[in-house]
């Protein structure tokens, strides 16, 4: 415990303006919170460190300047990542795997980011006082999602007015926000919010603010814990707020460590704030924060949006999927958070969390796909071609090709029983794997699958027939890749299955469920809305 008091001591000394030396730092530094594989030791009011218990693991897991919630109101988020880093060192500890540092940014990205967000809101009051009451006339928390979704429109002081409304029921009651009707008062909505010092016109503006960002998601009102989705943000933000189209979540189990940091490194060097969350293992409950900068140990800073406490900076690097069980504890972040603006579009589609690409031969030349399942993640409805495909040896040969529409979120399976190579295929080796193209993409994308999983199949061909060589999990051979560039939406003609025209305008813009017939510049084809 004194190895573990005097690092935190020369952690927090560090980063700290305050003129103390290590050995007075150490001297009021208690445990504020023990686990089986992290200690957090600190001053409650001070700042703390988190820091883990075996050698093997990299000694600072997070260290705050901030003072640490207390155990009557525990800032539930920050538990959550407690938890979740535990577990992910007992998973690396239990596997022989030592963990020696965070992955820090490398060249050309600058060498850290200070944190872009100002604000240290909460749930309680101002916040929550025009949000919906319980039966005693108590207003409910305003929720991690709508805290951290305000937080990122205060920084862009972004929309001047929002766009449409939107109602719900919630216990009973119908809340609804006309996003459209006035103005939202940024100037007015202070950075911190302490008792007796705000006027009722700096409540008022930042309390509104939180009641219609909370319809905008149908926030589920709850006396302790107030939720709602990912995905939902993700649309309100877009449709209700005028944000960037093209913002695209990513789902943790899909990458590799580096990857995941690379591109947290990259959005925040453009100054975009990222919106975040993760979920216990059993799916209870989920929690939403900001990451809005990182340091040069590859630590990012997290606005845990609980009043400032317990802000500071965190190993995200080390909730991964690698290994044995899943500790990525299932996170998401949205990237491409911004205004509105012409640019880029990239769909986003992958295979659906355990799936991976597999075929079965049953001939020389001949094989099926068992079962394939594509999962939309993009913003909204992609409505493009989606391929499998096999390349070698300067070919490039699709052997599925098939008109792709669902809505975002959703996934469609699907099964090809009987697929033949390609004839006159030279002796080599071939990749099969499946790539997606939506009519606003310049370039096909690759479709993903979780990390770990494969989602393509090598193949040998050799005297006109062909064997299994391997799966992998492999992106680094893939080529053509390159940014794309927003495509004109295109109007499209939908009927129903009768013949019936009922819309005509673009599908994912369209409050449409079920299949429909669907005329376009690409032809008449049938799709599931």
């Amino acid at each position: 415990m004194a190895q573990l008091k005097a690092i935190a001591a020369r952690q927090l000394v560090s980063s700290s303006d305050a003129n103390e030396t290590r050995a007075n730092a150490a001297t009021r530094l208690v445990t504020l919170q023990a686990m089986s594989n992290l200690t957090v030791i600190g001053d409650k009011q001070k700042g703390f460190v988190v820091l883990a218990n075996d050698d093997a693991i990299e000694a600072v897991v997070g260290v705050s300047n901030k003072p640490y919630a207390t155990s009557t109101n525990p800032n539930p988020a920050f538990q959550w990542y407690l938890r979740a880093a535990n577990a992910a060192v007992a998973s690396r500890l239990a596997n022989g795997q030592a963990y020696r540092a965070a992955i820090a940014p490398a060249a050309p990205l600058p060498d850290h980011v200070a944190p872009l967000i100002e604000t240290k809101w909460h749930q309680e009051a101002p916040f929550n006082n025009d949000i919906q009451k319980d039966d005693n006339g108590k207003p409910y928390l305003v929720g991690c999602v709508a805290i951290a979704m305000s937080q990122i429109m205060r920084y862009y002081k972004y929309p001047t007015v929002g766009i449409g409304s939107n109602s719900y029921t919630s216990h009973g009651e119908n809340l609804t926000a006309d996003f459209s009707a006035s103005p939202y008062q940024w100037d007015k909505m202070l950075k911190v919010y302490e008792k007796s010092k705000y006027s009722d016109e700096e409540a008022k503006a930042v309390s509104e603010l939180m009641r219609q960002v909370g319809i905008s998601v149908n926030m589920k009102y709850e006396p302790n814990f107030s939720s709602s989705y990912t995905s939902s943000a993700q649309n309100a933000l877009i449709k209700y707020f005028g944000y960037n189209p093209n913002m695209n979540r990513y789902t943790r189990n899909y990458y590799s460590e580096q990857e995941w940091m690379d591109m947290v490194f990259t959005e925040l060097s453009k100054h975009r704030p990222i919106y975040y969350s993760g979920n216990d293992r059993n799916w209870k409950n989920g929690h939403a924060f900001v990451i809005d900068g990182y340091n040069k140990d590859g630590q990012v800073y997290v606005n845990w949006g609980w009043g400032g406490f317990e802000d500071g900076y965190f190993d995200i690097g080390i909730l991964t999927p690698e290994g044995n069980g899943d500790y990525s504890y299932k996170q998401d972040m949205i990237i491409g958070i911004q205004p509105a603006r012409d640019g880029q579009w990239k769909s986003h589609l992958t295979l659906y969390y355990d799936n991976e690409l597999t075929i079965e031969p049953f001939s020389k030349v001949a094989f099926s796909v068992p079962e394939i399942r594509l999962w939309n993640v993009s913003s909204s409805t992609l409505d493009g071609e989606f391929q499998l495909v096999i390349e070698g040896n300067g070919i490039l040969r699709d052997l599925v090709s098939i008109d792709y529409t669902a809505k975002d979120s959703y996934w469609i399976s699907y099964k090809w029983p009987n697929l033949k190579l390609p004839a006159g295929l030279p002796d080599g080796d071939y990749k099969i794997y499946p790539r997606f193209k939506d009519y606003r993409d310049a370039d096909w994308q690759i479709v993903r699958a979780e990390y770990g999983k494969k989602n393509s199949v090598i193949i040998h061909v050799a005297n006109r027939k062909f064997t299994i060589k391997s799966n992998q999990t492999d992106y680094n051979w893939l080529t053509g890749i390159s940014s794309p560039t927003t495509a004109s939406r295109r109007p499209a003609q939908i009927f129903d299955m009768q013949g019936r025209k009922i819309a005509t305008g673009d599908c994912s813009n369209l409050n449409l469920h079920g299949i429909f017939i669907v005329k376009d510049q690409r032809g008449t084809r049938k799709v599931i809305l």
